[in-house]
């Protein structure tokens, strides 16, 4: 038995199929030796893609969250990236800048002393360190600590939580102090926040738990901000 296409079937010429092959290739998924790639690596504000590359890849060497790469840049699922699209990486500020710079926080929170802050901070929490400080463009604006989940966050000094919550895109559950009018903490990828906004905490008090909201894996995400600029924590944290 023989069959015909229907009238309403569509028939390429070769050319047209060609190129339809050649997009196909453009998307492919290749893998990737992320063990030998530095996350963070790439500082550039925008990024030219490859053949190969996938959002992910592009997440991994800038830094960034997927989500927040798809979001500047207008991109839906399943995120397919064509070779020589251009890509916005940098969109100004990281989202926890913009925050930590906007005016409610300085005028919701009364002025604090500089006694308040105690002349040494506490580890936030205990693990390993698997992501450390860069002052680079696009680098980790804190450290990365890995741990369990469930197991306590703590708050680095004494302070007020001026945020509490999961609005900062890339942050996940994230917990912001205020120690005085130099100085912020922040504590990201929580899975539980056990302390609400306004809310008065001491050096040592437990504030969340570890998890890995916003994140690949269980992680704390750990930022000292002075003057609203990002410092490295391992310079501030005591022991």
């Amino acid at each position: 038995m023989s069959y015909q296409a229907s009238k309403s079937s569509t028939v390429l010429p070769k050319n047209h199929i060609d190129r339809y092959i050649s997009t196909l290739k453009t998307n492919n998924v290749f893998n990737r030796s992320y063990n030998s790639l530095n996350k963070g690596s790439y500082s550039g504000s925008t990024y030219q893609i490859k053949n190969g590359d996938t959002l992910f890849y592009v997440a991994w060497i800038t830094g960034k969250n997927v989500e927040y790469l798809a979001q500047i840049n207008n991109l839906q699922q399943p995120y397919r990236l064509k070779v020589g699209k251009i890509l916005q990486v940098s969109n100004g500020k990281s989202d926890l800048e913009k925050y930590a710079n906007l005016s409610n926080i300085v005028t919701s929170t009364r002025v604090l002393t500089s006694n308040y802050l105690t002349t040494s901070w506490h580890w936030p929490t205990a693990g390993t360190i698997i992501e450390h400080f860069s002052a680079t463009e696009g680098g980790n604006k804190g450290v990365d600590i890995s741990g369990s989940r469930g197991q306590p966050i703590i708050a680095t000094a004494n302070g007020k939580v001026v945020y509490a919550g999961n609005a900062l895109l890339g942050y996940g559950n994230l917990i912001i102090l205020k120690h005085n009018d130099d100085y912020l903490s922040a504590y990201a990828h929580n899975d539980k926040l056990l302390v609400n906004e306004q809310e008065e905490v001491k050096a040592g008090q437990p504030i969340a738990t570890m998890g890995s909201t916003g994140a690949s894996s269980v992680r704390l995400h750990f930022e000292i901000r002075y003057q609203g600029k990002s410092v490295n924590p391992l310079l501030y944290l005591s022991g």
